[in-house]
């Protein structure tokens, strides 16, 4: 792997970093772009309530998909 695919590899594991990315795509309307990097979180974190939540509110208040907001 390069230095880059580490880190890339890196930041994904860390569940602060990969939020606060989301929201920054998120403010800028790409919620499906946020929503595929919590996604990629759970892989780490596959127990974390918060990424489970914002993921929820992406796809509830943004996405208007009810049905995936409730998986």
């Amino acid at each position: 792997h390069s230095h880059h695919q580490k880190a890339l590899e890196l930041s994904k594991a860390n569940k602060v970093v990969v939020i606060e990315l989301a929201q920054v795509h998120a403010f800028r309307g790409d919620y499906q772009k946020a929503i595929a990097l919590m996604d990629d979180a759970l892989k780490y974190h596959p127990h974390d309530a918060q990424l489970h939540h914002n993921i929820g509110n992406l796809y509830h208040l943004n996405l208007g998909e009810l049905e995936q907001a409730e998986r």
